[in-house]
């Protein structure tokens, strides 16, 4: 797949509205940065824009650290300023503005925020990513992604996919990762990217693609966030959710590998990737 000739922009007259809005939906008080490396993903990735919802307390906190061009969106939290269940209402609300979302980076498990990511993955009407404490919340929940009215992505790391297959992670380490994420995305008609080396992406289909761009550099905190700001921005600039995923771990991994040449494995960082986004 040639990445410039599905995303390249050649009308002069385009505005940004023409290359997808995305929403982000994560942060709690303790994690913001991985909504903030998110957005700022997507936005290098070519959306035209990005909206982060989070709950209305760190509303003005998120906005000193977000870069100049990404907007929030305040919503709905519980006493400890997480993601209140009501939020689901207000971005149903606002769902014809957007054409994609991630859902999960730094969102936390408080009661109601378990509730809001549920009802998000079973009923929102867009393409969505799955990431992080989303997958937590949504192993306790698995049935749900047979009634999404839109195609949901998972990206899993072996942990994330121990806890949705409830198997210990040593027993899971074991196994055919191949294997494991074909058989998940088929039983449960989602895309599962399956992190690690040689990360896997899988389609119901039984279509499997092994990505082998990257380093062990990958292995710092935050890189996943923007590889699910990376895939989302894909999503909403049009294309195919498995073609967004593909392209998403292969850029992702190159991205990583400039890094590391430039910093080094041991001192690369997730903005170093978000720099060398090209």
């Amino acid at each position: 797949m040639n990445l410039q000739s599905l995303l390249r922009r050649e009308n002069t007259d385009s505005s940004k509205h023409d290359y997808g809005h995305l929403l982000v939906a994560g942060g709690s008080s303790s994690m913001l940065g991985a909504v903030c490396l998110c957005a700022l993903a997507a936005m290098r990735a070519g959306a035209g824009l990005t909206t982060v919802a989070i709950p209305k307390g760190l509303n003005l906190v998120l906005q000193k650290k977000l870069a100049h061009v990404v907007m929030t969106c305040p919503v709905q939290q519980t006493r400890a300023m997480t993601f209140s269940s009501a939020a689901f209402d207000q971005l149903m609300l606002k769902r014809a503005r957007f054409n994609a979302v991630v859902l999960g980076p730094g969102i936390g498990l408080s009661a109601g925020t378990k509730i809001f990511i549920q009802r998000m993955i079973e009923l929102y009407p867009l393409p969505m990513v799955v990431d992080a404490d989303a997958l937590n919340a949504l192993s306790e929940s698995l049935p749900i992604l047979l009634k999404a009215p839109a195609p949901r992505i998972l990206t899993p790391h072996a942990g994330e996919m121990a806890r949705l297959l409830q198997l210990d992670k040593k027993v899971l380490l074991t196994r055919n990762r191949n294997t494991i994420a074909r058989e998940f995305s088929r039983k449960y008609n989602c895309i599962v990217l399956l992190k690690g080396p040689g990360t896997i992406i899988a389609a119901p289909d039984g279509t499997c693609v092994i990505n082998k761009t990257g380093n062990c550099g990958l292995a710092t905190a935050g890189t996943g966030d923007v590889l699910s700001g990376m895939i989302g921005a894909f999503l909403a600039q049009g294309l195919d959710p498995f073609q967004a995923t593909v392209l998403g771990a292969r850029e992702h991994g190159k991205a990583g590998d400039k890094a590391a040449r430039l910093r080094s494995r041991r001192s690369m960082t997730a903005l170093d990737l978000i720099d060398q986004l090209r």
